[in-house]
């Protein structure tokens, strides 16, 4: 009987450091980043509403919409960063995410008509500067891991003179 309770116990320990480290995760990769972008975004509309005019600062609807949006760009971030999935799969879902966010913040706080011919104009806009983006990152990231692997030096392993 003492030997189960011992065994419950450790169970119980590992499963309680589980649950604490996988809240340390979600902490560490959704949480901060959310906040991070919140505050950057937030001051920098409460700079420029400082400069336009004094009729111009955002409002709390404006706010939690950044906030909102801010969280989902964290959450595909995370997605962005996962392994496990495919790098084109993880990079529609990140353009999908980033879209929607991005255009559902923008017709939300602006109140803009998306009937007009300039909803498909920032459109194509923000498809360009993520294709144009993300292409750059792939082409240093690429050029990066050549560079590494070319430095690497050669260990044969039929070597004798170990």
């Amino acid at each position: 009987m003492v030997y189960l309770d011992k065994v419950f116990l450790r169970k119980a320990r590992t499963m309680k450091k589980k649950i604490k480290d996988g809240a340390a995760v979600v902490l560490k990769r959704l949480v901060y980043p959310t906040s991070v972008i919140y505050t950057v975004i937030t001051l920098a509309l409460y700079i420029a509403g400082s400069f336009i005019g004094k009729g111009k600062i955002p409002t709390l609807r404006t706010v939690l919409l950044v906030l909102a949006f801010s969280f989902v760009i964290s959450l595909a971030g995370m997605i962005l960063a996962a392994k496990r999935l495919h790098l084109a799969l993880r990079v529609a879902i990140h353009y999908a995410m980033l879209a929607s966010s991005f255009f559902g913040l923008f017709f939300l706080a602006a109140d803009f008509d998306p009937s007009r011919g300039l909803s498909i104009i920032s459109f194509f806009a923000f498809t360009l500067i993520y294709a144009s983006v993300c292409a750059t990152v792939f082409a240093v990231r690429g050029h990066a891991k050549k560079s590494r692997a070319d430095r690497a030096e050669y260990k044969s392993i039929y070597d004798k003179s170990i």
